[in-house]
């Protein structure tokens, strides 16, 4: 093929792939494996997809324990992951945690991801299997005002990691109204 015929099929293409939303990138091919390493703190991981799944929590009491998240939902998992990290408060009677860290990961593709987390409660990539990293996006802050339940007006300043934590159909209902 000559390579105006091949331009012009990536041109009719794309917008194609757009409109009949074929995603190379399911969510049930991928997979996150946790392991902790070196910590003596309790602590629990939940995973946030694109699709909106949400993992169990996890939850790590040694070092050494491994746990892994296959999301069961297929759809396109091309986009915004989040690792949320909580960790136990001792100061509260009962089993209460505190969010302690979030890790967003704009993953692109099918594969494994394993993690690391230490004693800072920080998950770390340790090792990738198929699966890549997008680089970040310069516009990942939105700003925008919002009424709540009480008609108080309040800002919503979020980046890309609290949109894709249940911000974004509030953010896409905002768009649709030209609030944002």
């Amino acid at each position: 093929m000559s390579p105006n015929v091949l331009t012009a099929c990536y041109i009719l293409a794309k917008p194609l792939t757009k409109k009949l939303h074929i995603c190379h990138a399911p969510t049930s091919q991928i997979e996150l494996i946790f392991e902790s390493t070196s910590t003596s703190r309790e602590f629990w991981i939940r995973v946030l997809s694109p699709t909106g799944e949400k993992s169990p929590m996890l939850y790590f009491n040694v070092s050494g324990q491994t746990h892994r998240f296959a999301p069961r939902i297929k759809a396109c998992g091309h986009g915004n992951w989040q690792v949320v990290i909580y960790r136990r408060a001792y100061d509260q009677p009962g089993l209460h945690y505190r969010l302690t860290s979030v890790k967003t990961l704009p993953l692109n593709g099918v594969g494994v991801l394993r993690f690391k987390v230490g004693n800072d409660l920080m998950p770390k990539i340790d090792s990738r299997l198929w699966i890549e990293q997008q680089p970040p996006r310069s516009d990942n802050v939105i700003t925008g005002s919002v009424r709540n339940s009480s008609s108080k007006k309040s800002v919503v300043q979020a980046k890309t990691s609290v949109i894709s934590n249940g911000w974004a159909p509030l953010v896409r209902t905002l768009k649709k109204q030209n609030s944002i």
